[in-house]
């Protein structure tokens, strides 16, 4: 048993199976749904007045924020409705 935060190649590894979160787009792997991840944008009391009122994401657009880079890559969030 591997408990690991990275994406792994699971053949180069010799990993017979694993639980992924977020997309799978290796095509010669046989990936099958067993459950969803909800994510929450969250922020403190001291934050949100700083930034005062958020009426859209763009209002985000220069917002400092923390993020788990195993579950989300690059350096920016994309937000959706």
């Amino acid at each position: 048993l591997n408990l690991i935060d990275r994406v792994t190649d699971l053949l180069e590894e010799g990993i017979d199976i694993a639980v992924r979160i977020g997309h799978v787009s290796a095509p010669d792997l046989v990936v099958v749904r067993v459950g969803q991840v909800r994510r929450y944008l969250c922020a403190s009391p001291t934050l949100l007045a700083i930034l005062r009122t958020i009426k859209s994401p763009a209002d985000l657009a220069n917002a400092p924020f923390i993020r788990l880079g195993g579950l989300v890559s690059g350096a920016q969030l994309t937000l959706q409705d």
